[in-house]
């Protein structure tokens, strides 16, 4: 009963400290102002569900506003939410191996769609991989990946945020990549953005419903 009661605690610090980082809450004070929060009992309390929507919809807004032309580094709020799916798929990642951050549709082919700026970096084409895996990838569309079967598996499994993977799931990616690969490849580029969109989109929503059901989290 105790570790569980322990377990709620840790459950509900852990979603106050995901809606501040959203919230913006985190932005100036660093570290003294994270540990004065946590003093303070009232802190984990539990937050209304109307200011999770809310927070998430800003939040999905900004992305899809995004007007990058380039790489950037994981923002603050996008590194804890991919840290946190990528820690429920337990993957055998090599302690000894960093961790990158890919993008699940190439960003040079991206440009071509965006040539003003756009979201390129939305957190729904970010993926967390071991670098000597992600560096085997290469920048290929998913539906291009060509590896041993026992490290295409893995790298399914993370660009899908599946931990089977089923064959649905690397299916579904692998359709959806190729559609946004033939539009920019035919210069359809109001299809391809489009269909990048919804990409991404849809696996920011697969990356909420991981939240929920491991954490907790409201979507």
């Amino acid at each position: 009963m105790g570790r569980e009661r322990s377990q709620r605690k840790n459950d509900k610090l852990l979603a106050r400290y995901v809606y501040d980082i959203l919230d913006g809450r985190w932005e100036r004070g660093g570290d003294a102002k994270v540990v004065k929060a946590l003093s303070d009992s009232a802190y984990v309390g539990g937050i209304p569900e109307e200011h999770w929507k809310s927070v998430w919809q800003r939040f999905r807004q900004s992305q899809l506003e995004l007007k990058h032309k380039r790489r950037t580094k994981l923002s603050g709020a996008t590194q804890v939410v991919l840290r946190l799916v990528y820690a429920t798929l337990q993957t055998p990642f090599s302690t000894s191996d960093e961790i990158e951050d890919d993008h699940v549709i190439p960003i040079a082919e991206l440009r071509k769609v965006y040539p003003d700026g756009g979201p390129l970096n939305h957190i729904g084409n970010r993926a967390l991989l071991p670098a000597t895996l992600n560096k085997e990838k290469g920048k290929k569309y998913p539906h291009k990946i060509v590896m041993p079967q026992d490290k295409y598996e893995l790298v399914m499994v993370l660009l899908t945020l599946d931990p089977g993977p089923s064959q649905g799931a690397i299916n579904s990616l692998k359709a959806e990549s190729e559609k946004i690969e033939q539009h920019i490849s035919n210069g359809r580029f109001e299809e391809a953005r489009k269909a990048y969109e919804e990409f991404v989109s849809k696996r920011f929503d697969k990356m909420l419903e991981i939240l929920k059901q491991k954490y907790g989290i409201p979507s």
